[in-house]
């Protein structure tokens, strides 16, 4: 069946699902494998660097001919190895090996993990002094902004679903004091407050004053507790709560021009 489509990035994980087929009239229980994870060297041989112990749950059973998208859709039916960060780089060859009782087989695929793209994200951090909600009379609260370490904590999930490398680079382009509640109703799908409309274009300023860096991507992010929805939002800029993992990798994809999925 058709493999991934999405070109795999050097010093990222990865995860080897090896499928398995019967070529006799029946179904074969219990297939188990190995795979040996090498990398060319000079240009001419290949040297093993790896070989991972398989994951859960370890063998399979060989059908004749299962329905591919099913297969596909459970983990459990496949061979499942993980090759980490640092051995996965450069030209490589998986060596895939299958074992039932006195049934054998092997493949070898070749792969080119040579492309490295890194996050470079840069922050613009919002602190907070201003009312507590919209009403008259609101008592003031004061927000510190975050700092270059919250940044940091906020990735992970973003490293994972990107096509980047397992490690980014990280740096603060200004800070933001914010006056007023992110709290007014969302009248689109899919749309943000005006004031988090307002936010972002001061973020803007920020993003404008750095020189707009071709190869970095700015993020803004806002101290919890900052009256509102608590949401992020990608319209000039991107921006985001502090914490927010998931919502800065969805407030980036829109950054990067993807739309909301169907």
């Amino acid at each position: 069946g058709e493999d991934n489509s999405i070109r795999l990035i050097a010093n990222k994980p990865a995860w080897v699902r090896v499928f398995v087929r019967s070529s006799l009239l029946t179904s074969i229980p219990g297939a188990t494998g190995s795979l040996v994870v090498q990398q060319r060297r000079f240009g001419v041989s290949y040297d093993t660097v790896y070989t991972p112990l398989a994951e859960a749950p370890g063998s399979v059973t060989a059908e004749i001919n299962p329905n591919y998208a099913d297969e596909r859709g459970n983990i459990g039916s496949s061979l499942n190895f993980i090759i980490p960060a640092e051995y996965m780089m450069g030209h490589m060859r998986l060596k895939a090996k299958i074992y039932a009782g006195s049934l054998n087989d092997e493949l070898d695929i070749y792969l080119d993990v040579t492309l490295r793209q890194t996050l470079r994200l840069v922050g613009i951090m919002i602190g907070y002094d201003g009312p507590q909600d919209n009403t008259v009379n609101s008592p003031n609260i004061k927000l510190a902004p975050p700092k270059l370490r919250d940044l940091i904590v906020t990735t992970p999930f973003t490293l994972r679903v990107m096509p980047v490398e397992t490690y980014g680079t990280y740096r603060i382009a200004g800070t933001i004091t914010w006056s007023k509640p992110l709290s007014e109703s969302i009248t689109t799908a899919g749309g943000c407050p005006q004031s988090h409309y307002d936010l972002n274009k001061e973020v803007l300023k920020f993003i404008t004053a750095d020189g707009n860096q071709p190869d970095v991507v700015y993020y803004g992010l806002y101290a919890n507790g900052i009256p509102g929805w608590g949401g992020g939002c990608s319209t000039v800029a991107a921006s985001g709560p502090n914490g927010g993992q998931g919502t800065m990798a969805h407030e980036l994809g829109h950054y990067l021009g993807l739309p909301h999925a169907p």
